[in-house]
């Protein structure tokens, strides 16, 4: 059974990051200004495949004491890649833990495909599936299942070789709300973030709850029209996320509503995370 891409998005230096100044609305997705190199930190993974690969995150549950069943990530690596590579992670809602359901949502129905994102970008992507926790899916509740994705980047990065001073996260709507989250609960590792129409998941940040060890840098796409998510708690999010000192970028001139739109969402992500680095 084919399900809708919807079911799977609805799915720096020490202090400040190493972003150029932000763009904003009126500058273009590949606009890089005067970005600043940043200092490849090799992970060193060896035995990661070209193509599709599914990386077993070993001995890690949220649904019972006996850490069972394993939790998977779904891992593209271009065949063009040599040496260490930025990773791109989803974050996204729970989905059906059938593999080949899995990879059809997330190659065919986002986008043009993360895959070929991945292709055009020279990224490697992972997308962390949760074995168990809610309903055979991966909750990603705050403080239940924020270890997971330390667990998970673990795992990929001693398969593949992957740059750990570039390491990203995105999603939509729920996704983009679990990017803030999780970029909270691994300020130290996430270089940045981009939330499409993701809302604010710490309403009370401004009493310090939750604290941040270092600023994330983040891109934030919303479309004014958005028929789910208000431009409210879109803001709350970007002033957040400026008074912890990130770099922040946003794009409000979006015209997909809460939809994800390829054209006018992946280019810009892109040049995003090749401008920040930890």
């Amino acid at each position: 059974m084919k399900l809708p891409w919807f079911s799977l998005l609805s799915l720096s230096w020490l202090l400040t990051g190493c972003l150029a100044p932000a763009d904003d609305d009126d500058s273009g997705p590949t606009d890089d200004d005067d970005s600043v190199g940043c200092a490849v930190d090799a992970s060193g993974g060896t035995g990661g495949a070209t193509g599709s690969s599914w990386v077993t995150v070993s001995g890690w549950s949220t649904d019972d004491a006996t850490n069972s069943p394993d939790y998977e990530v779904l891992v593209y690596r271009p065949a063009t890649l040599s040496g260490p590579a930025p990773l791109a992670i989803l974050t996204a809602n729970p989905v059906p833990a059938d593999r080949g359901q899995i990879e059809q949502i997330t190659y065919e129905f986002i986008g043009s495909g993360l895959d070929a994102w991945a292709e055009a970008h020279d990224y490697v992507f992972a997308f962390p599936v949760g074995g168990g926790g809610s309903g055979g899916g991966l909750a990603f509740s705050p403080g239940e299942d924020d270890a997971y994705m330390g667990s998970a980047i673990d795992a990929v990065a001693g398969s593949f070789d992957i740059d750990r001073n570039s390491i990203h996260l995105f999603g939509r709507s729920g996704g983009g709300r679990l990017a803030i989250q999780l970029s909270q609960a691994h300020s130290t590792r996430i270089a940045s973030i981009m939330s499409l129409a993701g809302p604010q998941p710490f309403p009370d940040w401004e009493s310090g709850t939750p604290e941040w060890e270092r600023p994330v840098d983040g891109l934030f796409i919303h479309d004014e029209n958005d028929p789910v998510v208000g431009r409210a708690t879109v803001l709350d999010t970007v002033t957040m996320f400026e008074s912890l000192g990130a770099e922040v970028e946003t794009f409000f001139d979006y015209t997909g509503g809460h939809d994800w739109d390829a054209d006018q969402v992946e280019p810009r992500m892109a040049s995003f995370f090749d401008r920040t680095c930890l």
